[in-house]
């Protein structure tokens, strides 16, 4: 009980701390002696939550200083939430004629490099630190039961033109590092969800302005029935536009 600080905690000599503790438990007379759970608790909580503060504050000033935390958030939702509109308008173009016409667009090299000059061609292309952080793949089908169900194979085969068809893209974005902590993989899985349904309201835009001029160029042919479909049509434009701008501007 006597024994001096050097002799209990021999690396302790000049800790004021620790001897202010160790006397003040030396010190104490009580018919219940505290628990060492209790006396951590009473002695040392607030200097350990103090240091954990101080940490926090560090690795904060780290991730929005030296780590560039919000330029990378800036440059995901330039791409996941589609918020630059320019930097992917050339590659989502030319997937929606694709789509349209019927061609095939399951080669990842030909998606991969529609995308690389669409970013190359890009105003916001400075947002990537290289040319190749952004890469683009097809969800693979699995063809083993295919001879089994051949209806719903065909089925499938229709509707891969669909809008349905754009769940298949997937876009993988290489976080730097230690910001992939962050922005992880689970992260990016979520990111690529929200970009399936805001792809979806771009293709539905898409679609209407085409039909739209369409209508426009063979009015004289429908001319009976040419200003109906000119207000149906404008009415879907409309709500599919406001709700794509506000999907954008306030949700994204």
């Amino acid at each position: 009980e006597n024994a001096p600080l050097s002799e209990i905690l021999p690396l302790q000599k000049d800790s004021t701390l620790a001897s202010r503790v160790l006397k003040f438990i030396q010190s104490m007379s009580l018919e219940d002696p505290l628990h060492p759970v209790g006396i951590i608790q009473e002695c040392l909580s607030k200097c350990i939550k103090k240091q954990v503060d101080h940490i926090g504050k560090q690795i904060l000033c780290k991730l929005m200083g030296e780590w560039r935390l919000m330029d990378e958030l800036l440059v995901l939702r330039a791409i996941y939430l589609l918020g630059s509109g320019d930097m992917l308008q050339q590659f989502l173009i030319t997937i929606f004629d694709k789509l349209d016409k019927g061609n095939s667009w399951d080669d990842d090299f030909e998606l991969n490099t529609l995308l690389q000059e669409s970013i190359r061609y890009s105003a916001d292309k400075m947002l990537l630190t290289a040319p190749d952080s952004l890469v683009v793949s097809l969800a693979k089908h699995d063809t083993r039961y295919d001879e089994e169900s051949a209806p719903t194979s065909r089925k499938g085969r229709a509707q891969g033109f669909g809008i349905d068809a754009l769940d298949a893209l997937n876009f993988t974005y290489k976080v730097s590092w230690p910001l992939d902590l962050i922005a992880n993989t689970e992260a990016l899985k979520k990111y690529n969800k929200v970009m399936g349904f805001l792809l979806k309201v771009k293709r539905a835009k898409f679609v209407l302005d085409e039909t739209r001029k369409w209508m426009w160029k063979g009015r004289c042919s429908t001319a009976h029935n040419f200003k109906q479909h000119l207000i149906v049509g404008q009415k879907l434009l409309h709500f599919v536009d406001a709700f794509h701008q506000y999907v954008m501007d306030r949700v994204s």
